[in-house]
Protein backbone atom coordinates (compact mmCIF):
# COMPACT_ATOMS: atom_id res chain seq x y z
CA UNK A 1 0.00 0.00 0.00
CA UNK A 2 1.48 3.07 -0.84
CA UNK A 3 0.15 5.84 1.90
CA UNK A 4 1.64 9.21 2.65
CA UNK A 5 0.72 11.63 5.78
CA UNK A 6 -1.63 14.38 5.88
CA UNK A 7 -0.08 18.11 5.63
CA UNK A 8 1.65 19.58 8.70
CA UNK A 9 -0.65 22.39 10.27
CA UNK A 10 0.62 25.86 9.25
CA UNK A 11 0.65 26.89 13.45
CA UNK A 12 1.79 23.44 14.70
CA UNK A 13 4.18 20.98 13.43
CA UNK A 14 3.99 19.37 16.75
CA UNK A 15 1.53 19.98 19.00
CA UNK A 16 2.80 20.04 22.56
CA UNK A 17 1.07 18.29 25.97
CA UNK A 18 -0.72 21.49 26.16
CA UNK A 19 -2.00 21.90 22.83
CA UNK A 20 -3.45 18.66 23.11
CA UNK A 21 -4.99 19.18 26.40
CA UNK A 22 -6.65 22.93 24.67
CA UNK A 23 -7.76 20.70 21.83
CA UNK A 24 -9.41 18.67 24.11
CA UNK A 25 -11.12 20.71 26.27
CA UNK A 26 -12.24 22.53 22.75
CA UNK A 27 -13.83 19.52 21.95
CA UNK A 28 -15.72 19.06 24.55
CA UNK A 29 -16.87 22.61 24.93
CA UNK A 30 -17.72 22.35 21.45
CA UNK A 31 -20.09 19.21 22.10
CA UNK A 32 -21.71 20.68 25.18
CA UNK A 33 -22.35 23.94 23.56
CA UNK A 34 -23.93 21.63 20.58
CA UNK A 35 -26.18 19.72 22.99
CA UNK A 36 -27.72 22.96 24.40
CA UNK A 37 -28.23 24.48 21.15
CA UNK A 38 -29.83 21.62 19.55
CA UNK A 39 -32.01 21.06 22.91
CA UNK A 40 -32.95 24.40 22.55
CA UNK A 41 -36.60 24.34 21.15
CA UNK A 42 -36.23 20.74 20.71
CA UNK A 43 -39.80 20.15 21.94
CA UNK A 44 -41.71 22.64 20.56
CA UNK A 45 -42.38 21.60 17.30
CA UNK A 46 -44.50 18.64 16.99
CA UNK A 47 -43.27 15.56 15.46
CA UNK A 48 -43.96 15.66 11.46
CA UNK A 49 -45.11 12.45 10.08
CA UNK A 50 -42.26 10.51 9.05
CA UNK A 51 -41.31 11.17 13.11
CA UNK A 52 -44.51 9.85 13.41
CA UNK A 53 -43.88 6.79 11.49
CA UNK A 54 -41.04 5.99 13.67
CA UNK A 55 -43.11 6.70 17.11
CA UNK A 56 -45.51 4.14 16.22
CA UNK A 57 -43.26 1.49 14.70
CA UNK A 58 -40.96 1.45 17.83
CA UNK A 59 -44.75 1.08 20.10
CA UNK A 60 -44.80 -2.60 18.22
CA UNK A 61 -41.92 -5.40 19.02
CA UNK A 62 -38.74 -6.27 17.13
CA UNK A 63 -40.59 -9.21 15.09
CA UNK A 64 -43.17 -6.78 14.31
CA UNK A 65 -41.22 -4.12 13.10
CA UNK A 66 -39.60 -6.94 10.62
CA UNK A 67 -43.27 -7.83 9.86
CA UNK A 68 -44.07 -4.49 8.74
CA UNK A 69 -41.06 -3.81 7.08
CA UNK A 70 -40.96 -6.93 5.03
CA UNK A 71 -44.57 -6.87 3.96
CA UNK A 72 -45.47 -2.89 3.52
CA UNK A 73 -42.69 -0.20 3.49
CA UNK A 74 -39.27 1.39 5.12
CA UNK A 75 -37.28 -1.78 4.64
CA UNK A 76 -34.26 0.93 3.74
CA UNK A 77 -35.34 2.04 7.44
CA UNK A 78 -35.23 -1.17 9.05
CA UNK A 79 -31.94 -1.18 11.01
CA UNK A 80 -33.08 2.79 12.33
CA UNK A 81 -36.49 1.30 13.55
CA UNK A 82 -34.53 -1.22 15.44
CA UNK A 83 -32.23 0.75 17.14
CA UNK A 84 -34.60 3.06 18.09
CA UNK A 85 -36.78 0.67 19.29
CA UNK A 86 -33.86 -0.68 21.67
CA UNK A 87 -33.56 3.22 22.76
CA UNK A 88 -36.96 3.50 24.28
CA UNK A 89 -37.12 0.56 25.88
CA UNK A 90 -35.25 2.90 28.30
CA UNK A 91 -35.82 5.84 27.83
CA UNK A 92 -39.61 6.28 26.49
CA UNK A 93 -41.06 7.45 23.54
CA UNK A 94 -41.98 11.10 24.30
CA UNK A 95 -40.60 13.69 21.52
CA UNK A 96 -37.70 14.38 23.94
CA UNK A 97 -36.26 10.62 23.68
CA UNK A 98 -37.37 10.10 19.96
CA UNK A 99 -35.58 13.05 19.05
CA UNK A 100 -32.74 12.70 21.46
CA UNK A 101 -30.36 10.52 19.53
CA UNK A 102 -30.39 12.64 16.61
CA UNK A 103 -29.43 15.94 18.86
CA UNK A 104 -26.44 13.63 20.33
CA UNK A 105 -25.19 12.73 16.66
CA UNK A 106 -25.12 15.96 15.43
CA UNK A 107 -23.02 16.95 18.56
CA UNK A 108 -21.00 14.55 17.47
CA UNK A 109 -20.52 15.41 13.96
CA UNK A 110 -19.42 19.33 14.91
CA UNK A 111 -16.34 17.63 17.15
CA UNK A 112 -15.18 15.53 14.24
CA UNK A 113 -15.56 18.55 12.22
CA UNK A 114 -13.29 20.41 14.37
CA UNK A 115 -10.93 17.44 14.69
CA UNK A 116 -10.63 17.00 11.26
CA UNK A 117 -10.41 21.23 10.40
CA UNK A 118 -8.01 20.87 13.51
CA UNK A 119 -5.07 18.99 10.89
CA UNK A 120 -5.54 22.38 8.57
CA UNK A 121 -5.54 25.35 10.47
CA UNK A 122 -4.85 26.70 14.37
CA UNK A 123 -7.23 26.13 17.67
CA UNK A 124 -9.43 29.28 16.58
CA UNK A 125 -10.14 28.02 13.22
CA UNK A 126 -10.89 24.60 13.70
CA UNK A 127 -13.44 25.52 16.73
CA UNK A 128 -14.94 28.15 14.03
CA UNK A 129 -15.28 25.54 11.69
CA UNK A 130 -17.40 23.36 14.84
CA UNK A 131 -19.45 26.21 15.54
CA UNK A 132 -20.39 27.13 11.91
CA UNK A 133 -21.49 23.64 11.48
CA UNK A 134 -23.52 23.86 14.52
CA UNK A 135 -24.92 26.88 13.48
CA UNK A 136 -26.43 26.10 10.42
CA UNK A 137 -29.66 25.92 10.29
CA UNK A 138 -30.31 22.75 8.93
CA UNK A 139 -27.77 21.35 11.65
CA UNK A 140 -30.68 22.31 14.19
CA UNK A 141 -33.50 20.82 11.68
CA UNK A 142 -32.30 17.37 11.53
CA UNK A 143 -30.98 17.60 15.18
CA UNK A 144 -34.19 17.89 16.52
CA UNK A 145 -35.82 14.97 13.86
CA UNK A 146 -36.50 11.49 14.96
CA UNK A 147 -35.35 10.53 12.18
CA UNK A 148 -32.13 8.92 10.86
CA UNK A 149 -30.33 11.80 8.78
CA UNK A 150 -28.66 12.81 11.83
CA UNK A 151 -27.12 9.21 12.51
CA UNK A 152 -25.71 9.14 8.82
CA UNK A 153 -24.02 12.65 8.83
CA UNK A 154 -22.28 11.29 11.92
CA UNK A 155 -21.47 7.34 10.31
CA UNK A 156 -19.85 9.80 7.42
CA UNK A 157 -18.49 11.99 9.33
CA UNK A 158 -16.65 9.41 11.52
CA UNK A 159 -15.46 7.28 9.30
CA UNK A 160 -13.64 10.24 7.13
CA UNK A 161 -11.86 10.51 10.20
CA UNK A 162 -11.12 6.79 10.46
CA UNK A 163 -9.95 7.44 6.58
CA UNK A 164 -7.71 10.37 7.72
CA UNK A 165 -6.04 8.43 10.62
CA UNK A 166 -5.17 5.17 8.63
CA UNK A 167 -3.21 6.86 6.03
CA UNK A 168 -2.08 8.67 8.52
CA UNK A 169 -0.86 6.06 11.08
CA UNK A 170 -0.69 3.14 9.04
CA UNK A 171 -2.42 1.25 11.25
CA UNK A 172 -4.84 -0.99 9.48
CA UNK A 173 -7.27 -1.19 12.55
CA UNK A 174 -8.59 2.23 11.33
CA UNK A 175 -9.77 0.76 7.71
CA UNK A 176 -11.23 -1.90 9.60
CA UNK A 177 -13.08 0.24 11.38
CA UNK A 178 -14.27 2.17 8.34
CA UNK A 179 -14.90 -0.54 6.09
CA UNK A 180 -17.52 -1.83 8.70
CA UNK A 181 -19.10 1.58 9.90
CA UNK A 182 -19.51 2.70 5.79
CA UNK A 183 -20.99 -0.81 4.93
CA UNK A 184 -23.46 -0.60 7.99
CA UNK A 185 -24.30 2.64 7.13
CA UNK A 186 -25.52 2.00 3.58
CA UNK A 187 -28.45 -0.28 6.31
CA UNK A 188 -29.28 3.26 7.21
CA UNK A 189 -29.44 5.03 3.52
CA UNK A 190 -28.53 3.40 0.28
CA UNK A 191 -26.93 6.18 -1.03
CA UNK A 192 -23.50 6.87 1.22
CA UNK A 193 -21.42 5.37 -1.04
CA UNK A 194 -21.70 8.89 -2.84
CA UNK A 195 -19.92 10.00 0.05
CA UNK A 196 -17.03 7.99 -1.41
CA UNK A 197 -15.89 11.01 -3.78
CA UNK A 198 -14.79 13.41 -1.46
CA UNK A 199 -12.89 9.83 -0.11
CA UNK A 200 -11.49 9.26 -3.86
CA UNK A 201 -10.34 12.26 -4.10
CA UNK A 202 -8.50 12.48 -0.49
CA UNK A 203 -6.89 8.97 -1.07
CA UNK A 204 -5.78 9.38 -4.63
CA UNK A 205 -2.05 8.25 -5.48
CA UNK A 206 -2.04 7.57 -1.36
CA UNK A 207 -3.67 3.93 -2.32
CA UNK A 208 -3.54 1.58 -5.13
CA UNK A 209 -6.56 1.01 -6.80
CA UNK A 210 -6.28 -3.18 -5.61
CA UNK A 211 -6.28 -1.34 -1.71
CA UNK A 212 -9.24 0.71 -2.60
CA UNK A 213 -11.19 -1.95 -4.18
CA UNK A 214 -10.85 -4.12 -1.51
CA UNK A 215 -12.10 -0.95 0.41
CA UNK A 216 -15.18 -0.09 -1.47
CA UNK A 217 -16.66 -3.66 -2.44
CA UNK A 218 -17.84 -4.19 0.80
CA UNK A 219 -19.25 -0.68 0.96
CA UNK A 220 -21.23 -0.85 -3.02
CA UNK A 221 -22.36 -4.77 -1.55
CA UNK A 222 -23.77 -3.56 1.70
CA UNK A 223 -25.44 -0.72 -0.63
CA UNK A 224 -26.72 -3.10 -3.23
CA UNK A 225 -28.42 -5.46 -1.04
CA UNK A 226 -30.51 -2.90 0.69
CA UNK A 227 -31.12 -1.61 -2.61
CA UNK A 228 -32.38 -5.10 -4.22
CA UNK A 229 -34.38 -6.01 -1.23
CA UNK A 230 -36.25 -2.40 -1.50
CA UNK A 231 -36.88 -2.68 -5.09
CA UNK A 232 -40.30 -3.80 -4.67
CA UNK A 233 -41.09 -0.99 -2.29
CA UNK A 234 -39.77 1.56 -4.71
CA UNK A 235 -43.31 3.14 -4.92
CA UNK A 236 -42.44 4.51 -1.26
CA UNK A 237 -39.88 7.38 -3.30
CA UNK A 238 -42.53 7.63 -6.48
CA UNK A 239 -43.07 11.85 -5.46
CA UNK A 240 -40.02 12.79 -5.79
CA UNK A 241 -39.53 15.14 -9.14
CA UNK A 242 -37.41 14.67 -11.71
CA UNK A 243 -34.06 16.18 -11.53
CA UNK A 244 -33.49 20.47 -12.66
CA UNK A 245 -31.27 23.39 -12.06
CA UNK A 246 -34.38 24.91 -10.30
CA UNK A 247 -33.85 21.71 -7.56
CA UNK A 248 -30.31 22.06 -7.21
CA UNK A 249 -30.52 25.33 -6.58
CA UNK A 250 -32.88 24.98 -3.61
CA UNK A 251 -31.40 21.41 -2.44
CA UNK A 252 -28.19 23.77 -1.89
CA UNK A 253 -30.42 26.34 0.35
CA UNK A 254 -32.19 23.36 2.10
CA UNK A 255 -28.63 21.92 2.95
CA UNK A 256 -27.59 24.32 4.51
CA UNK A 257 -31.01 25.63 6.08
CA UNK A 258 -32.03 28.73 3.96
CA UNK A 259 -30.93 30.88 1.27
CA UNK A 260 -29.65 32.89 3.25
CA UNK A 261 -27.31 30.74 5.17
CA UNK A 262 -26.49 29.24 1.98
CA UNK A 263 -24.74 32.44 0.60
CA UNK A 264 -22.56 32.72 3.29
CA UNK A 265 -21.60 29.12 2.67
CA UNK A 266 -21.28 30.04 -0.66
CA UNK A 267 -19.02 33.03 -0.23
CA UNK A 268 -16.80 30.68 1.99
CA UNK A 269 -17.16 27.69 -0.22
CA UNK A 270 -15.94 30.24 -3.50
CA UNK A 271 -13.38 31.72 -1.56
CA UNK A 272 -11.92 28.30 -0.66
CA UNK A 273 -11.89 27.85 -4.28
CA UNK A 274 -9.71 30.69 -5.53
CA UNK A 275 -7.23 30.61 -2.49
CA UNK A 276 -6.97 26.91 -3.23
CA UNK A 277 -6.75 27.19 -7.35
CA UNK A 278 -3.80 30.63 -7.03
CA UNK A 279 -1.95 28.39 -4.66
CA UNK A 280 -2.06 25.19 -6.34
CA UNK A 281 -3.59 23.54 -3.01
CA UNK A 282 -5.76 20.95 -4.95
CA UNK A 283 -3.43 18.24 -3.46
CA UNK A 284 -4.10 19.67 0.41
CA UNK A 285 -7.91 20.50 0.80
CA UNK A 286 -9.12 19.47 -2.89
CA UNK A 287 -10.56 16.62 -1.71
CA UNK A 288 -12.68 18.20 0.96
CA UNK A 289 -14.34 20.97 -1.83
CA UNK A 290 -14.63 17.52 -3.78
CA UNK A 291 -17.28 16.60 -0.88
CA UNK A 292 -19.53 19.62 -2.52
CA UNK A 293 -19.75 17.65 -5.30
CA UNK A 294 -22.22 14.59 -4.26
CA UNK A 295 -25.30 16.88 -4.59
CA UNK A 296 -24.39 16.74 -8.19
CA UNK A 297 -23.49 13.22 -8.23
CA UNK A 298 -27.34 12.77 -7.12
CA UNK A 299 -28.50 14.79 -9.29
CA UNK A 300 -27.39 12.53 -12.04
CA UNK A 301 -28.27 9.49 -10.17
CA UNK A 302 -31.94 11.54 -10.65
CA UNK A 303 -31.86 11.28 -13.97
CA UNK A 304 -31.99 7.28 -13.63
CA UNK A 305 -34.15 7.52 -10.87
CA UNK A 306 -35.76 10.49 -9.38
CA UNK A 307 -33.65 10.73 -5.50
CA UNK A 308 -32.61 14.67 -5.49
CA UNK A 309 -33.92 14.79 -1.94
CA UNK A 310 -31.32 17.10 -0.11
CA UNK A 311 -31.61 15.06 3.30
CA UNK A 312 -30.85 12.00 1.45
CA UNK A 313 -27.06 13.54 1.50
CA UNK A 314 -27.14 16.30 4.88
CA UNK A 315 -23.41 14.83 5.26
CA UNK A 316 -22.29 17.51 2.31
CA UNK A 317 -22.73 19.98 5.36
CA UNK A 318 -19.61 18.27 6.62
CA UNK A 319 -17.57 19.01 3.91
CA UNK A 320 -18.82 22.59 3.59
CA UNK A 321 -18.07 23.63 7.24
CA UNK A 322 -14.65 22.08 6.73
CA UNK A 323 -14.46 24.23 2.95
CA UNK A 324 -15.21 27.49 4.17
CA UNK A 325 -13.40 28.09 6.96
CA UNK A 326 -10.25 26.10 6.33
CA UNK A 327 -9.40 28.68 3.60
CA UNK A 328 -10.15 31.82 5.78
CA UNK A 329 -8.37 30.90 8.37
CA UNK A 330 -5.24 30.44 6.92
CA UNK A 331 -5.95 33.96 4.92
CA UNK A 332 -6.60 35.78 8.14
CA UNK A 333 -7.38 34.49 11.80
CA UNK A 334 -10.11 36.80 11.96
CA UNK A 335 -11.92 35.47 8.71
CA UNK A 336 -13.16 32.13 10.75
CA UNK A 337 -15.16 34.35 13.41
CA UNK A 338 -16.49 36.62 10.60
CA UNK A 339 -17.89 33.49 9.53
CA UNK A 340 -19.74 32.37 12.59
CA UNK A 341 -20.97 35.17 12.93
CA UNK A 342 -22.54 36.00 9.79
CA UNK A 343 -24.00 32.37 9.58
CA UNK A 344 -25.58 33.18 13.14
CA UNK A 345 -26.94 36.39 12.11
CA UNK A 346 -27.96 35.15 8.47
CA UNK A 347 -29.52 31.86 10.05
CA UNK A 348 -31.34 33.68 13.03
CA UNK A 349 -34.67 33.83 11.14
CA UNK A 350 -34.35 30.30 10.56
CA UNK A 351 -33.30 28.99 13.47
CA UNK A 352 -36.24 30.67 15.67
CA UNK A 353 -38.54 29.11 12.91
CA UNK A 354 -37.62 26.00 13.57
CA UNK A 355 -38.24 26.20 17.09
CA UNK A 356 -42.16 27.03 16.40
CA UNK A 357 -45.08 24.63 16.29
CA UNK A 358 -45.10 23.79 12.97
CA UNK A 359 -41.87 24.12 11.91
CA UNK A 360 -41.69 20.12 11.43
CA UNK A 361 -44.72 20.37 9.10
CA UNK A 362 -47.71 18.99 10.17
CA UNK A 363 -48.89 20.42 13.43
CA UNK A 364 -49.92 16.77 14.74
CA UNK A 365 -50.33 18.27 18.71
CA UNK A 366 -52.38 21.13 17.84
CA UNK A 367 -54.82 19.48 15.50
CA UNK A 368 -55.43 16.44 18.27
CA UNK A 369 -55.78 18.82 20.60
CA UNK A 370 -58.10 21.17 18.81
CA UNK A 371 -60.38 17.91 17.75
CA UNK A 372 -60.31 16.58 21.85
CA UNK A 373 -61.99 20.05 22.72
CA UNK A 374 -64.65 20.28 19.57
CA UNK A 375 -65.44 16.69 18.62
CA UNK A 376 -68.22 14.37 20.22
CA UNK A 377 -69.88 11.45 20.28
CA UNK A 378 -71.67 12.45 17.21
CA UNK A 379 -69.13 13.54 14.82
CA UNK A 380 -67.21 10.95 12.46
CA UNK A 381 -63.07 11.34 11.98
CA UNK A 382 -61.93 10.15 8.34
CA UNK A 383 -58.21 10.51 7.51
CA UNK A 384 -56.80 10.54 3.85
CA UNK A 385 -53.68 8.81 4.80
CA UNK A 386 -52.69 6.03 7.57
CA UNK A 387 -50.25 8.36 8.37
CA UNK A 388 -52.19 11.10 9.40
CA UNK A 389 -53.75 8.49 12.19
CA UNK A 390 -50.65 7.73 13.27
CA UNK A 391 -50.08 11.01 14.09
CA UNK A 392 -53.48 11.65 15.74
CA UNK A 393 -53.07 8.77 17.97
CA UNK A 394 -49.56 9.39 19.25
CA UNK A 395 -51.16 13.23 20.53
CA UNK A 396 -54.62 11.15 21.78
CA UNK A 397 -53.18 7.85 22.62
CA UNK A 398 -56.86 7.26 25.02
CA UNK A 399 -58.72 8.36 21.77
CA UNK A 400 -60.54 11.09 20.32
CA UNK A 401 -64.26 11.60 21.18
CA UNK A 402 -65.26 11.36 17.29
CA UNK A 403 -66.00 8.18 15.85
CA UNK A 404 -63.65 6.09 12.75
CA UNK A 405 -65.86 4.94 10.80
CA UNK A 406 -62.94 4.04 8.35
CA UNK A 407 -60.46 2.38 10.37
CA UNK A 408 -59.13 -1.03 10.12
CA UNK A 409 -57.97 -2.81 13.32
CA UNK A 410 -53.92 -1.94 13.43
CA UNK A 411 -52.11 -4.81 13.57
CA UNK A 412 -49.88 -4.43 16.55
CA UNK A 413 -50.21 -1.05 16.78
CA UNK A 414 -48.01 -0.49 13.83
CA UNK A 415 -50.17 -0.08 10.40
CA UNK A 416 -53.38 1.61 10.57
CA UNK A 417 -55.13 1.52 7.76
CA UNK A 418 -58.32 3.02 6.03
CA UNK A 419 -61.16 0.75 5.60
CA UNK A 420 -63.16 1.27 2.07
CA UNK A 421 -65.09 4.47 1.79
CA UNK A 422 -68.33 3.13 1.31
CA UNK A 423 -71.32 5.76 0.58
CA UNK A 424 -73.33 5.45 4.28
CA UNK A 425 -70.09 5.75 5.85
CA UNK A 426 -70.53 8.86 7.18
CA UNK A 427 -74.53 9.40 6.46
CA UNK A 428 -75.04 8.96 10.62
CA UNK A 429 -73.08 11.61 12.02
CA UNK A 430 -74.49 14.79 12.25
CA UNK A 431 -70.85 16.60 11.35
CA UNK A 432 -67.33 15.10 9.33
CA UNK A 433 -63.91 16.16 10.07
CA UNK A 434 -61.75 15.27 7.63
CA UNK A 435 -57.83 15.60 7.94
CA UNK A 436 -55.62 15.55 4.38
CA UNK A 437 -52.37 16.86 3.97
CA UNK A 438 -51.74 20.12 1.57
CA UNK A 439 -51.69 19.52 -2.00
CA UNK A 440 -53.37 16.17 -1.63
CA UNK A 441 -57.23 14.90 -2.05
CA UNK A 442 -59.65 15.39 0.29
CA UNK A 443 -61.81 12.28 1.48
CA UNK A 444 -64.67 11.36 -0.30
CA UNK A 445 -66.29 10.04 2.38
CA UNK A 446 -68.88 12.92 3.18
CA UNK A 447 -72.38 11.57 2.02
CA UNK A 448 -73.28 15.21 0.64
CA UNK A 449 -72.48 17.26 3.23
CA UNK A 450 -71.34 20.62 2.88
CA UNK A 451 -68.04 22.10 3.82
CA UNK A 452 -68.53 24.59 6.46
CA UNK A 453 -64.30 25.20 7.55
CA UNK A 454 -61.28 24.85 7.31
CA UNK A 455 -58.38 25.23 9.66
CA UNK A 456 -55.11 24.71 8.83
CA UNK A 457 -51.99 23.40 11.33
CA UNK A 458 -48.71 23.32 9.47
CA UNK A 459 -49.57 21.55 6.23
CA UNK A 460 -52.38 19.33 7.96
CA UNK A 461 -55.87 20.34 6.40
CA UNK A 462 -58.96 20.23 8.87
CA UNK A 463 -62.18 20.12 7.12
CA UNK A 464 -65.56 20.16 8.42
CA UNK A 465 -68.28 18.73 7.17
CA UNK A 466 -72.15 19.31 7.93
Amino acid sequence: MVTTVLPVREDDAAPSTRGLVADRIAMVALFVFACGWFSWGIKTPSLWRDEVVTATMVSGSPIAIFDVVHHHFDRVHFVYYELMWAWTQVFGTSEVSLRAPSLVAMAITAVVVFVVARRYVSWLGAMCAGLVYVLLPSSTRYAQEARSTAFIVAGVAIATWLMLRAVETRNNRYWVAYILLMSGLCFLNLLVPLALIPHAAYLYRKVTVRTLALLWAPVFAASAFVALISVHQRGQVAWIPGPSLEQLLLGFGSLAGGALPALVVAIGVLGTVVWTAVGRRWNEVGWILAGLLIPFALLAVSYVKPMFVPRYVMFVAFFAALAMVIAAARIHVALPVVAVVAVLVLGWPNQTLLRTPASHNEDFRAAAAFLQAQTTRDDAIVYATPTIRMGLDYYAPKGLPAADPLAVPARDGLLPGNAPCAADSTAAFARVWSLVLVRTADVECTSGKHLVSRRYFGTLVLNLYE
